[in-house]
């Protein structure tokens, strides 16, 4: 499994993680299991990151080698975490920060018609 984009934005407390990669193989697959916070997976100390967890799937039968897009998306209700770490297979992986979105953007402002004459 590839990794190709891995990102997280948080706005009004909700941390959305996209998490895009690339599978090796027809038969492979890839799934977001668990996160954290909010999840199964408890911690006695913080870790000082959010986590996301995704299951990958490589069975041992002959199939087809071609490269299979894949796309995973997960919330996490968190606004105390700067970081969210992705693991596959319960490998750590990568780490990304979070963009903070308290500002709206333009493009998400409320449509205004324009003034008619």
């Amino acid at each position: 499994m590839e990794i190709t984009n891995f990102i997280a934005f948080r706005a009004a407390g909700t941390i959305t993680v996209l998490v895009t990669a690339n599978l090796p193989r027809s038969c492979d697959s890839a799934r977001i299991v668990d996160k954290y916070p909010g999840g199964n997976i408890q911690y006695f100390v913080d870790p000082g990151e959010a986590r996301v967890f995704i299951e990958y799937n490589s069975p041992p039968e002959m199939c087809p080698t071609v490269v299979i897009p894949w796309i995973g998306q997960v919330q996490i209700h968190d606004d105390q975490h700067n970081e969210v770490r992705l693991f596959i297979n319960q490998v750590p992986i990568t780490l990304t920060k979070i963009i903070d979105t308290h500002q709206p953007h333009p493009s998400f402002q409320t449509f205004q018609p324009l003034a008619t004459r």
